[in-house]
């Protein structure tokens, strides 16, 4: 069995949201779009496997922007134009974005949404809630 040295115990301690910013400059507040892509750019690196057509190779950079494009129009539909500011319903995010998801992009759709928010299911509806550090 390992043991743990004091340091390791108090990084095990589960931390307490104070409402106070982490950000080195101490600002707050919403994100700037540039701001937001590079957070999202910073989470979710994009593998060169998930941009490769079958029949030929995309410019990865250009596939990369156009989900970032997709992922942030997302966001700012979800934070301001569902019903509940903040968290829209699986069917209220398919039916705004039914036109740039193909069939085949589901899965990386899904995965893509579970960068920003989280998922409940209330009633058996589906609900997406922005994650605090994309509000």
């Amino acid at each position: 069995m390992k043991k743990t040295t004091d340091k390791e115990d108090a990084s095990l301690e589960a931390k307490h949201f104070d409402g106070k910013s982490s950000e080195a400059d101490g600002s707050a507040g919403v994100l700037s779009s540039v701001q937001l892509l590079a957070k999202i750019k910073a989470r979710n690196p994009v593998t060169s496997a998930s941009l490769t057509n079958d029949s030929n190779l995309v410019n990865s950079q250009e596939v990369h922007d156009d989900d970032l494009a997709l992922l942030e129009d997302v966001r700012t539909f979800i934070a301001f134009q569902c019903a509940v500011d903040g968290q829209g319903t699986t069917e209220e995010i398919l039916q705004r974005f039914k036109n740039r998801l193909p069939p085949e992009n589901s899965a990386k759709f899904k995965a893509m949404l579970r960068q920003i928010c989280d998922f409940t299911r209330s009633n058996g509806i589906g609900v997406w809630s922005l994650k605090p550090e994309m509000r």
